[in-house]
């Protein structure tokens, strides 16, 4: 989606953040914070985000009406939009970030398996924002990697593997500024990180260790670790899930996802700070070949941990990325 800037607005649809007490003159809308409302006036289209009562409106409530305005045009199958800023009407320290901000990421969607092709929203003009262009792209960049990461949890199990993590860590490496270090199974095992080997052994889908280090300020030390739990899918080992809980377990890799994303925001915006992202990833499954509850094993720090439920992989597998 393209992001531009104008004074004033030149599409026909538009999506203005209303308060409630600004809402008064307008039919059938209160303005309440989370409502929406379209208008259809002459030719235009536009559609009303409330905010509720200007006292208790926060940057999140900014956040959450834009990107309600923008999957309303999304719905109405509109590809260009003016998104009008907020910030004349109500004076709160960031609401312009916040706006353009819900906007971006109102717009995602997860469209890969839709047997239906879906309408793209190819253009979004913010209208009377104080913001430069230098702004709208570090913006853009932050909401592109949050995209990332939902793509990421959204995707079928057996492709976001732990060599299909491995692989965005290789693409995201490819940016910029960015180093990846991947170890494979043979990798780990001769590393001792005995606690993810066990984990992934019951699976085809073989477990990494991935390592992502960006140094946007190499000239001094400090260095932060954002280290992320990558179970691609968590079947439960031999303590399996039952029917009710397993049905969404692609999603045990939340934090991994998490982790990439914010890499890849990084390598857009490169600000001038020192970052490790760590993914521990393996598929926690059942064959012949997966730990068993009783069993021993000795994790990267020495220290050896008895498996009470396979099912607790996740403290196992970021004990050994820690």
């Amino acid at each position: 989606m393209k992001v531009t800037l104008a004074k004033s607005h030149s599409y026909p649809t538009r999506v203005v953040l209303i308060t409630k007490e600004e809402a008064a003159g307008i039919p059938d809308f209160e303005g309440a914070s989370g409502s929406i409302a379209v208008h259809y006036e002459n030719q235009d289209t536009v559609v009303y985000c409330g905010l509720g009562e200007a006292s208790f409106c926060t940057l999140r409530t900014v956040r959450s009406a834009a990107g309600q305005g923008i999957r309303k045009c999304r719905e109405l199958k509109r590809k260009e939009l003016s998104l009008l800023s907020p910030a004349a009407r109500l004076s709160i320290e960031g609401i312009e970030r916040a706006c353009l901000e819900g906007a971006l990421l109102g717009s995602y969607a997860f469209t890969k398996y839709k047997s239906e092709e879906s309408t793209e929203l190819g253009k979004v003009e913010y209208v009377g924002s104080s913001l430069n262009t230098r702004d709208v792209r570090h913006i853009s960049g932050i909401a592109e990697g949050v995209k990332l990461a939902r793509d990421l949890v959204n995707e079928n199990a057996s492709v976001m593997t732990p060599e299909g993590l491995a692989e965005q860590a290789r693409t995201i490496a490819k940016k910029a500024s960015i180093r990846a270090t991947i170890l494979d199974e043979k990798a780990i095992e001769k590393k001792g990180l005995g606690l993810l080997k066990a984990v992934g052994q019951g699976s085809p889908y073989p477990p990494r260790l991935i390592l992502l280090e960006y140094k946007g300020n190499p000239r001094v030390k400090k260095t932060t670790a954002i280290i992320g739990k990558g179970i691609t899918f968590d079947a439960g080992g031999q303590n399996l899930k039952p029917s009710g809980h397993i049905e969404d377990m692609r999603i045990d890799m939340g934090g991994a996802a998490a982790v990439l994303g914010t890499m890849d925001a990084l390598a857009r915006t490169k600000p001038k700070v020192n970052v490790i992202g760590v993914v521990a990833a393996a598929h926690n499954a059942i064959d012949g070949n997966s730990y068993f509850p009783g069993d021993i094993y000795q994790s990267y720090s020495g220290k050896t941990v008895e498996i009470l439920n396979t099912d607790a992989e996740g403290r196992l597998v970021l004990a050994d990325a820690i």
